[in-house]
């Protein structure tokens, strides 16, 4: 399976916490992060429609979409697990996309095959993407088998 996280925001290094997911990741998958510029408008629409077009311009035809959003889908970790099952068998590949200061647009929300949420409270880009990184991760080992989801 094949996974390309995209991210806006700042261009902050990769923490160690989250090479050393990765690394772990990459044993039984393909991760890839890709940040994207964040849009420097002032006005939250604008903000959005210029993120929207890079990262639009980004994604594969027909490639499908997992976008983290505050109104996203609660679910739990196996809940997670099975949908990343899901589109491992489907494609075999999907993408994330963490949104910008301003969110996502409603074209990108659209777009998205599936959106979740990490909870109404705000998280910093860093702070999400190494929580997704944890829950792809998560999922690995849930359909794995192993003890670490216990």
């Amino acid at each position: 399976m094949q996974i390309t996280g995209y991210f806006f925001g700042k261009k902050s290094a990769i923490s160690e916490a989250e090479k050393s997911l990765m690394k772990r990741i990459n044993h039984d998958i393909t991760l890839k992060l890709m940040p994207l510029n964040h849009s420097t408008k002032s006005r939250a629409e604008e903000c959005k429609t210029e993120e929207e077009k890079t990262l639009l311009s980004r994604l594969n035809k027909g490639e499908t979409l997992l976008a983290l959003d505050g109104n996203g889908k609660d679910v739990t970790s196996e809940e997670f697990a099975k949908l990343m099952q899901k589109f491992r068998e489907q494609k075999g590949r999907f993408s994330f996309v963490i949104g910008g200061s301003c969110g996502l647009s409603d074209q990108v929300l659209s777009r998205a095959d599936y959106s979740v949420s990490f909870g109404k409270m705000t998280w910093t880009h860093d702070t999400a993407r190494f929580l997704m990184l944890e829950q792809i991760y998560r999922a690995v080992q849930i359909k794995k088998g192993t003890k670490y989801h216990k």
